[in-house]
């Protein structure tokens, strides 16, 4: 709830900062927001009592959400090679990726002062990031290759231990990882699941098509469910098998 919450908080003053955001839209209104001189916002992720927050060449700020009515930063890190554009956290590492084509591993056991570890060369057009048990998957805007897996169980050397690519010429827009099944969003191409048990040989074992071949953004899954943003839609897939 406390990251659904702050989801609406964040989009909300990002789409505008005009006095119409504080009012009631279908139950829905503002109850907070912060300013903090940034760059720019380009994404963010939430881990229990902090939200981790992509801010280009201001780097990577990290927010206090304990209170959702007024958060705040404790910490960052702006010292990076270019402009931060995705962030994926899990445990105490963070992942940034930056338009320079490098990816950061970042400590963040200690909000107040996070410390980059290492990093490794990616592509520069990385659309999506997903951080999970000592790995980091990317999914790409190119047609060479739609997903590419870093191991990082070692932050300080991170690995390339795996490549994707199902031909289809489209992008992943999201990547959401669950034991040893990728969830895949794709640009005109619908909603795919990836074995990725064998990094050697990922498989394709189910493909989704959406009504006129729809963008779809973002996606998230929840319980036996997963739901994707799509064009003016949001669609949910049984994912029970």
């Amino acid at each position: 709830m406390k990251n659904l919450m702050l989801t609406i908080i964040l989009i909300t003053f990002f789409l505008s900062i005009t006095n119409s955001i504080a009012q009631d839209r279908n139950g829905i209104s503002q109850i907070s927001r912060i300013y903090n001189h940034w760059m720019s916002f380009k994404s963010f992720t939430c881990q229990g009592d902090y939200a981790y927050v992509a801010t280009g060449y201001s780097g990577l700020q990290i927010l206090d959400i304990t209170d959702p009515e007024n958060f705040s930063p404790v910490g960052y890190l702006d010292d990076t090679p270019g402009e931060v554009k995705h962030v994926g956290v899990h445990g105490g590492i963070a992942c940034l990726v930056d338009n320079t084509g490098l990816l950061l591993i970042v400590d963040i056991s200690e909000p107040e002062n996070p410390t980059v570890l290492g990093s490794i060369v990616c592509p520069t057009n990385v659309m999506s990031i997903f951080v999970n048990d000592g790995y980091t998957y990317l999914g790409l805007h190119q047609y060479s290759s739609n997903l590419i897996i870093i191991d990082i169980s070692d932050p300080e050397n991170p690995v390339e231990v795996g490549v994707f690519n199902e031909n289809i010429g489209r992008e992943i827009n999201d990547i959401v990882v669950r034991d040893t099944l990728a969830f895949a969003s794709f640009w005109q191409r619908g909603y795919r699941i990836i074995n990725i048990a064998n990094l050697d040989s990922m498989t394709v074992v189910d493909t989704i098509a959406v009504d006129g071949q729809q963008y779809l953004g973002e996606l998230q899954l929840i319980g036996d469910m997963a739901i994707c943003a799509g064009g003016y839609n949001l669609y949910y897939f049984d994912i029970t098998d």
